[in-house]
């Protein structure tokens, strides 16, 4: 299965709000498929809660059927 980027946003769009049931904004800032490995890096800019001023950063690792492979808030990939 390959996933499109619209695919990946809207499953890191449906994960961040399993964390944070608030949260809105989201912003893909960086996206790379990892051919090595057949997984995709995410870089997600993003508001826990609509009503906060502040945006967070976090970074993601996809596997090639939409898992979540790893979730670190305050990282990105370079």
């Amino acid at each position: 299965m390959s996933l499109t980027p619209k695919q990946i946003r809207e499953l890191v769009v449906e994960y961040l709000r399993v964390l944070y049931p608030k949260s809105g904004d989201v912003e893909i800032t960086y996206l790379v498929k990892d051919t090595t490995t057949d997984s995709w890096k995410v870089n997600v800019r993003f508001k826990r809660d609509m009503a906060d001023f502040f945006t967070f950063i976090a970074m993601l690792a996809m596997d090639s059927q939409g898992d979540i492979t790893q979730f670190k808030e305050g990282w990105h990939w370079t």
